[in-house]
């Protein structure tokens, strides 16, 4: 039930070996260290959206490209890089005739888009909003959220027969995976 219980029924288990070959070690005790305390927060500064941005830890973590070299196959066409915007889409002929949409979800979480922290860190300071961490992520996500829909609806414009969405070596992330396929259907 206690530390001191179970040290003494570990002690007792090794003396009743009776053998000089096992026996329990000098306890060592860890040495003290002081704790350094964690620095503060960067200040967002106006102006500067790169430093912040990186600062908040947005940062590409993953592969871009497919997990699958879709690229390469005859009449793919690509319609978004996953770096001007934070998927990468495209087409592919599909065996009736129709066209195939892919959607590469690399990562279920926002921070591993750049470019949406800065874009977000840009419309806050046309509003005239204060720089705050919350803000950013909400606005950030937010732009996530809506380059989905924009991919989807470029893809409806396709006229596609079928979606495919790539997560091969996605990482994971928070709740956006709960979220996101119900802007498929």
């Amino acid at each position: 039930a206690t530390d001191s219980e179970a040290e003494k029924a570990l002690l007792d288990f090794v003396a009743g070996f009776r053998d000089g070959h096992l026996s329990p070690l000098p306890r060592l005790t860890a040495p003290t260290v002081a704790v350094a305390p964690e620095p503060e927060d960067a200040p967002l500064v106006a102006g500067d959206a790169r430093t912040g941005c990186a600062a908040l830890d947005y940062a590409a973590t993953s592969p871009i490209a497919f997990s699958l070299p879709f690229e390469s196959l005859p009449g793919f066409v690509l319609l978004g890089d996953g770096l001007s915007a934070p998927f990468r889409v495209g087409l592919i002929p599909a065996p009736d005739g129709g066209k195939i949409g892919i959607v590469r979800i690399q990562a279920f979480r926002s921070t591993a888009f750049p470019v949406l922290c800065t874009r977000a860190w840009a419309a806050l300071e046309a509003a005239g909003k204060p720089l705050a961490r919350r803000a950013i992520e909400d606005a950030a996500s937010d732009l996530w959220f809506a380059a989905l829909a924009e991919a989807l609806a470029k893809l409806r414009e396709q006229k596609v027969v079928a979606v495919l969405v790539d997560v091969g070596n996605n990482s994971g992330g928070d709740d956006s995976g709960d979220w996101m396929p119900r802007m498929f259907t």
